[in-house]
């Protein structure tokens, strides 16, 4: 929020371990942040770090194609953790 309207929002998942049927990871499934507010961002992300420490997970994660989440996030601690690769068939 940002007053009282508001300037963006996020959709948080629980990732389960299928093996160990556990939870392991919130993921972070939506972000989005009106134009000109990603200042905001970096203060709900840690909001979302919190959350997963509640949950008792020790992982946020988040997929992008826009490689600009990546310039935007490392700065703030987050780092690439696996490349997917696809093909359309």
């Amino acid at each position: 929020m940002d007053g009282e309207e508001p300037v963006g929002f996020y959709v948080l998942s629980l990732i389960t371990d299928p093996f160990i049927n556990v939870p392991t990871t919130l993921f972070v499934w939506i972000a989005y942040a009106m134009p000109g507010k990603w200042g905001l961002i970096p203060r709900h992300l840690q909001d979302i770090k919190e959350r997963a420490r509640y949950l008792g997970v020790d992982k946020v994660e988040m997929m992008s194609p826009r490689k600009g989440w990546l310039r935007k996030l490392e700065p703030l601690g987050w780092e690439v953790s696996e490349v997917i690769m696809a093909t359309k068939v």
